[in-house]
């Protein structure tokens, strides 16, 4: 209306060069800002990860959600009766979860996160096993990277997945 009035046009044939102006103040310092920030921290790591396959949420057999943990923290879980246990690092230290699930429910998290079977009881994160051993009697052991954690039976079956991942 205002542009209108000053140039002495009718109101339509104005309001294109209102509308052009409009997203010239409103549109393009954003882009502006946007594309200068793309440019500046491209190159830099982000430090915090938004993304959902980072962090694995534990649910319990009647669907609620009892756990979050990041993938990299997680040691290996181990099947004790009608639940399973949850080993994981928090802040440098082995802490352990009591999850009310079952070992078959928990197949399509270890999956995702590329937990590895690696007994009929045990899932194992393979990015923290330091090494396979054998004991004496022909036992296979992994041994973890993590000081004061336990050594994981690994089956024969599940043996050659576990070293060809290592």
């Amino acid at each position: 209306m205002y542009c209108s009035l000053f140039s002495h046009k009718l109101y339509f044939l104005c309001l294109g060069t209102v509308l052009q102006q409009l997203v010239a103040i409103l549109i393009y310092p954003y882009v502006i800002i946007s594309l200068t920030e793309a440019l500046l921290y491209k190159d830099k790591p982000v430090k915090y990860s938004n993304k959902p396959e980072s962090v694995i949420r534990f649910l319990d057999e009647h669907k609620k959600l009892k756990l979050i943990v990041p993938a990299s923290s997680v040691l290996y879980i181990k099947a004790v009766d009608n639940s399973v246990k949850i080993f994981y690092l928090e802040s440098g230290k082995i802490k352990e979860f009591v999850l009310r699930a079952s070992m078959r429910s928990l197949e399509a998290i270890a999956d995702k996160y590329h937990l590895i079977r690696c007994q009929r009881s045990y899932y194992v994160n393979p990015s923290h096993v330091n090494i396979l051993r054998k004991d004496n009697e022909g036992f296979i052991f992994a041994v973890l990277d993590v000081e004061g954690a336990a050594a994981i039976p690994v089956s024969k079956t599940y043996y050659d997945k576990l070293a060809s991942i290592l």
